[in-house]
């Protein structure tokens, strides 16, 4: 399964290559520039290392307390299932993963309660997680526009991201 994932993978690639090359050679090039870190271990222990552990620690104490909060027995081994099994969701080519992570918190859960119950955490989690991830999104637009207007934000956000479409099409 593994080898046909990767087949698939080469052959869109290659497809992509063919048809947008200058859009592929720009994108391997931005994804390695991303991986430049890996190339001095050293600096990635110092620099990165610690704030990806506190991350995943700060995830895996979320997912413990609405565990709680939804009258569930919490234990940091259940918080680290829910936590990895919801980053395995987000493979799927569905927005934010919706359904295949009520699937695999229901899988995590299995055992301890129903099913309606494990559904029911699931669905509040990601609600409650995507309003927070939206509301600081937006107060962070607020902050870098500098104005405490949410429109004129999302306004400045609009006219920013068609500029640099503008930008990419020119090249």
């Amino acid at each position: 399964l593994g080898a046909l994932g990767l087949l698939g993978i080469g052959v869109g690639l290659a497809l992509a290559y063919r048809l947008r090359p200058d859009f592929v050679r720009r994108t391997v090039a931005r994804a390695l520039q991303g991986l430049a870190i890996l190339r001095t271990p050293t600096q990635y222990l110092v620099a990165v290392l610690p704030y990806q552990l506190a991350a995943w620690v700060a995830r895996i104490g979320v997912v413990f307390l609405v565990l709680s909060a939804f009258n569930i027995e919490a234990s940091v081994t259940m918080a680290v299932l829910v936590v990895v099994l919801s980053g395995a969701a987000t493979a799927t080519p569905l927005p934010g993963g919706a359904g295949t992570q009520q699937v695999l918190a229901t899988y995590a859960l299995y055992g301890a309660v129903s099913a309606a119950t494990a559904v029911s955490f699931s669905v509040g989690m990601q609600l409650g997680v995507t309003v927070v991830n939206t509301a600081v999104g937006l107060v962070t637009l607020m902050i870098l526009f500098r104005t405490l207007r949410p429109r004129v934000a999302l306004a400045g956000t609009r006219a920013l991201v068609a500029r640099s479409q503008r930008a990419g099409d020119e090249r």
